[in-house]
């Protein structure tokens, strides 16, 4: 028993390693990058915008296809942008800003190029914004 017990702890700490450090699930889009949440119901878009702006879209999958801007253009001019994936977190990274997404609560960090936080828009929606570094 005790020789079986040695050879199964291992084998479980590096599944729980493994599972801990998976990928996100994402895809970049012809309108943006879409990060699924791990609830599967939930998805977040972020857009980014030539200007220097970014949407962000929370919803179902199929609501925030049909979301349409009053503030920003319909079809605006996207800008080309990286993706970093660590599992817990999305980060959207392009020249002008970084945008972070928190796959474990959803919250949403805007962040320089040198990652000082500049806003952050909580999960919890009795504090939707915060904004730091004003």
């Amino acid at each position: 028993m005790r020789n079986l017990s040695s050879h199964l702890l291992p084998a479980a700490l590096m599944a729980a390693i493994s599972l801990s450090a998976q990928a996100a699930d994402w895809q970049k889009t012809p309108d943006g990058l879409i990060v699924n949440m791990p609830d599967k119901a939930t998805v977040i878009r972020l857009q980014p915008y030539a200007d220097g702006s970014v949407r962000v879209t929370k919803g179902t999958p199929a609501a925030i296809a049909k979301t349409h801007s009053y503030i920003m253009p319909e079809r605006p001019e996207l800008i080309s942008y990286d993706v970093r994936d660590t599992g817990d977190e999305v980060m959207l990274v392009t020249p002008r800003y970084n945008v972070s997404v928190s796959t474990l609560d959803a919250t949403v960090g805007l962040f320089s190029p040198t990652e000082d936080l500049l806003v952050m828009e909580l999960a919890d929606e009795s504090r939707p914004f915060t904004a730091v570094n004003e």
